[in-house]
């Protein structure tokens, strides 16, 4: 089940950024899933971060995870069968490593769309 949450998050980040991680490691606890993510920035990250810009780059790191937060969170939900209750993302540039940890509540129904259950109530 790690191999595939590690998959998926990779999968979704390449979709996202056009780059995927070199390497990655899911730990999975009782209440929280957590995916470190290493060698994900793209050639122009990299540049920029070589150029004194790294504040610049984690802000786009930011924008990136909030935009993939519905993504990430239904594919947590869809191999889990848990309701995923909080997304939080954090990024370094040196080293190169992301940490995104999905915090876990209630076991989903089979029948239940995990990403009709993702958007859940206002």
């Amino acid at each position: 089940m790690r191999t595939e949450l590690s998959s998926a998050i990779v999968r979704i980040t390449r979709d996202f950024t056009g780059r995927g991680p070199t390497h990655s490691r899911t730990v999975i606890d009782r209440e929280a899933v957590f995916v470190l993510l290493f060698d994900s920035l793209t050639r122009g990250e990299q540049v920029l971060v070589e150029h004194g810009e790294q504040e610049q780059v984690l802000e786009l790191r930011r924008t990136f995870q909030s935009t993939m937060r519905g993504s990430y969170t239904a594919a947590i939900e869809r191999i889990l069968r848990r309701e995923v209750t909080s997304f939080l993302s954090a990024n370094s540039v040196e080293p190169d490593v992301a940490s995104e940890i999905f915090l876990l509540g209630r076991t989903l129904p089979a029948e239940a769309d995990p990403a009709t259950a993702a958007a859940g109530p206002g």
